[in-house]
């Protein structure tokens, strides 16, 4: 086995630069920190907007399906409750990791015939 010859001075300032170029570059992120949060708060700016549209027009939906307030309330509750399963499940990807698309296909399906089921009970006209 050789021994290791010492490095001059020159060669170990060189290496030690080398090296922290390679730590800079691995501390760069591969996208702009600030599209990241542009898109954050345009995401958030957009959920607001929505519950607010949803809630303004909750007297109108009420009104024009002859709901009571408290009927035309669920409108909101069942928005806010979705909004909170899907972003849950875009941040945790819970769902579709323990469950097949075919499964979620069939519950989904399954809920979609179960809300029209209770509107057409409730005989709007």
């Amino acid at each position: 086995m050789a021994d290791a010859t010492p490095l001059s001075p020159g060669q170990d300032e060189a290496l030690d630069d080398l090296y922290h170029q390679e730590a800079d570059k691995a501390w760069k992120p591969k996208t702009n920190p600030w599209v990241i949060a542009l898109t954050v708060t345009l995401a958030t700016f957009m959920e607001v907007l929505d519950s607010s549209i949803a809630n303004v027009a909750l007297p109108h939906i009420g009104g024009a399906l002859g709901a009571t307030q408290n009927e035309a309330t669920w409108v909101l509750t069942s928005y806010l409750v979705a909004n909170a399963i899907v972003l849950a499940n875009h941040a945790t990807r819970w769902i579709p990791h323990h469950h097949s698309r075919r499964t979620l296909a069939d519950v989904f399906w399954f809920l979609h015939v179960v809300d029209l089921d209770g509107l057409n009970a409730h005989d709007i006209s």
